[in-house]
């Protein structure tokens, strides 16, 4: 890591673990008795968005139904939005359930998760 120091491509040593902590949710971390496992959801880009998420983020400040996100996108495909985008954004944190404890609720609506650091 010293050497990436040295040729500036680091802005310093050890800002990556504060970073990971604030952007991604507590489900990647998986401890065992000799290990800690740390897996990081890789969705569309070294930084885990792009400007389709972003919109959509934007479009959730308000609790969004699932319909809402997919007009506002102007995407048909419900599996196809469920699978590529709302759930990797659900995995990294950036979105969340209104009705937690009922995923599959009718009702159900999404937010945008408010400890995000952007």
């Amino acid at each position: 890591m010293r050497i990436f120091r040295d040729l500036d491509m680091v802005e310093q040593l050890g800002s990556g673990i504060p970073r990971i902590l604030a952007r991604y949710p507590e489900t990647i971390y998986h401890f065992t008795t000799k290990f800690i496992r740390l897996v990081i959801p890789y969705a569309h880009g070294f930084d885990g968005a792009n400007d389709q998420d972003d919109k959509l983020i934007a479009c959730c400040q308000q609790p969004r139904f699932i319909t809402e996100m997919m007009d506002y996108l102007g995407l048909k495909h419900r599996t196809y939005f469920r699978r590529k985008i709302l759930n990797p954004l659900l995995d990294m944190g950036r979105l969340e359930l209104t009705i937690p404890d009922k995923p599959k609720s009718p009702k159900q609506k999404y937010r945008k998760k408010d400890n995000q650091i952007k």
